[in-house]
């Protein structure tokens, strides 16, 4: 069985515009978001990300950075391939 791949997106973003962009990101079709101080990670299907896709996302953070000129948002995509990230996060945790 072939293990679907996905691009992980890491959003430089500060912490209290984090929740409004990932709910703009939900509507377009990412998934899986992780918050931290200073970024937000979400992933969308590899086979979703493609020019249409990234053209899209571009506009969307030119959107999002007109509504809040202060902020300086970029970000890094990278492909992660599916595994048990439960299993996965059990072992280095301990548990």
């Amino acid at each position: 069985m072939k293990k679907r791949s996905w691009i992980q997106i890491v959003i430089r973003i500060a912490e209290p515009y984090q929740d409004l962009l990932a709910g703009l990101l939900a509507l377009f079709g990412f998934t899986g978001f992780i918050q931290d101080p200073n970024a937000l990670t979400c992933v969308i299907p590899k086979q979703k990300w493609n020019g249409r896709s990234i053209n899209k996302f571009d506009s969307l953070l030119s959107k999002f950075k007109l509504e809040f000129p202060s902020l300086d948002v970029s970000y890094t995509p990278v492909v992660v391939h599916e595994e048990n990230w439960n299993k996965k996060w059990e072992k280095q945790t301990g548990i």
